[in-house]
């Protein structure tokens, strides 16, 4: 007998489904628009330099032996993608972060431990206002490794670690594959997060998948150094980014990572920082707790979660902490898996949840627009007119210690690998290892770049110019003029060409109007 397939009518679905659905939907519509606000929202340092260094391995250098960098190869990786492309701005580097955000919600929405779609609709809902909204706040839109890293702990939490412990029979080679290779990928984003790699491998474990698990982490390994040795230096890498990073970097007061004690009270610190913090405190240990009670007797895996999560907060809070703001995304869903359907008065609760979520996303409070409009990125700076009228578009500049948004601004690359300079770079060129060095002095000394940026910073209070920037400052000495009292340089050859002779000659100072008019 011939099967009839029967349509549903409208009155015949769950309400509850449609409701949360809809809610859910105009949500993400919302959190696409507020992304695209996102991606002109503040700028910073640490994000510009990630964009500058995409910017010289796609102009051919290899990093870590000719480009500078502290952070792992594999954050560069869209950027350099997107390099190749187009002489790209900071904004559409973030493009890719609004995609890993989106595909992280995805994650959460696709969970084996989302058993409702109501559930599951609300879920995401309230996870995508926090993660755009929120995580914001601590620079989690930006194309940074801490934003990727977080990121990708999302998705191995939602589809690998978190149904591992509570519903292992729902796992896949899916979830097994996915998950591994994205926990193969951790630490080359950043050392730091290798101690999370290993306790989350060791969490997610499970012997029906166990071969297949050590296949997807081995092949993510082998992909990502293979990947390195195309862009960089495999010695480099051991040099800069591991023993600089772990031996001089770490040992400096500032960072706070110098020891077990420095660590722990930093881990402390995201925790005490103000009453969010400790609102999530709370959170992490309830749901610790109630994945321990599920897993049983011996939750060793519970135990390994809490580390690794806990690991996340190593370097502190602010915008440290943004990989462990984006696990506590994941870790409700602990609760999610136990939660009823909602009917009925939940679902009331569920719209008033909606309507608030609404009222941010939409930007409708006075506040939240001005916001925007306050810290927007610059299109240029003062130092970028100077170097835009006194130097050709390949021409190549400095801005140091730290003014790594400047590059970008001027349009110019560095003059050298070391796009910025500061004092624990100095103290490794004191004792390199691996035949590794960094060479900003000698490369600035044999550019001669025509206009430089030196602010002589005095570096966390703790190191002024003349303990770090000697080697640059004789540079400047020898062939360089300062204009006005501005920590700007001109070549002066440079200057005297384009001012006249007679100006300089008569001792008058060159200004910053005199090289604009």
């Amino acid at each position: 007998m011939e099967k009839v397939m029967v349509i549903p009518r409208f009155r015949d679905l769950n309400l509850a489904f449609v409701v949360t659905g809809f809610l859910l939907v105009a949500t993400m519509i919302l959190v696409v628009r507020y992304q695209i606000y996102l991606m002109n929202y503040m700028e910073w340092g640490d994000e510009s330099e990630t964009v500058v260094i995409a910017k010289l391995l796609a102009s051919g250098l290899s990093l870590y032996s000719e480009v500078f960098s502290q952070h792992g190869p594999l954050v560069y990786l869209p950027g350099l993608l997107v390099e190749k492309v187009s002489d790209a701005t900071i904004s559409t580097h973030r493009i890719s972060i609004a995609c890993l955000q989106l595909l992280a919600l995805l994650a959460l929405y696709c969970s084996p431990l989302i058993k409702s779609r109501t559930v599951g609709n609300s879920y995401v809902m309230l996870a995508a206002t926090i993660m755009v909204v929120y995580i914001s706040a601590y620079f989690g839109h930006m194309y940074l490794y801490h934003s990727v890293a977080g990121l990708m702990v999302v998705i191995i939490l939602a589809q690998l670690t978190l149904p591992a412990i509570v519903v292992p029979e729902k796992l896949t080679l899916r979830h097994v594959v996915l998950g591994n290779v994205l926990i193969g990928a951790l630490p080359f984003l950043a050392v730091t997060y290798l101690p999370a790699a290993i306790l989350l491998f060791i969490a997610s474990s499970r012997s029906p998948f166990l071969i297949a698990a050590w296949l997807s982490l081995i092949g993510a390994l082998l992909a990502n150094f293979a990947y390195l040795t195309v862009i960089g230096s495999i010695p480099g890498f051991l040099a800069i980014h591991l023993y600089l990073n772990l031996f001089v970097y770490a040992a400096m007061p500032h960072t706070g990572m110098g020891g077990p004690e420095a660590i722990l009270l930093s881990i402390f610190a995201i925790f005490s920082y103000d009453f969010s913090g400790f609102l999530l405190l709370l959170a992490f240990v309830f749901a610790m707790i109630a994945l321990a009670m599920n897993e049983g007797r011996l939750p060793w895996r519970t135990f390994a979660l809490a580390l690794a999560v806990g690991s996340l907060t190593v370097r502190g809070a602010s915008f440290w902490g943004v990989p462990f703001y984006y696990a506590m995304l994941a870790l409700p869903l602990i609760f999610a898996f136990h939660a009823p359907v909602f009917r009925g008065k939940a679902l009331v609760y569920i719209c008033l949840a909606a309507a608030i979520c609404f009222a941010k996303l939409s930007l409708m409070l006075p506040y939240d627009a001005q916001r925007f409009q306050a810290r927007k990125i610059r299109e240029t700076t003062e130092f970028a007119q100077i170097v835009q009228r006194l130097t050709a578009p390949d021409d190549r500049i400095i801005a140091y210690s730290f003014n790594n948004f400047e590059y970008l601004a001027a349009k110019r690359l560095p003059a050298s690998g070391s796009i910025y300079y500061l004092p624990h770079q100095e103290f490794y060129n004191e004792e390199p290892v691996l035949g590794i060095t960094v060479t900003a002095c000698r490369d600035i000394a044999q550019y001669q770049p025509k206009v430089m940026l030196i602010d002589k910073w005095n570096a966390w209070n703790r190191y002024p110019w003349g303990t770090y920037g000697q080697c640059v400052q004789e540079v400047l000495d020898a062939g360089y003029t300062q204009i006005e009292n501005k920590p700007y340089y001109v070549r002066t050859d440079i200057l005297l060409a384009h001012l006249g002779v007679p100006s300089l000659a008569a001792g008058q100072a060159a200004t910053v109007d005199d090289i604009l008019r």
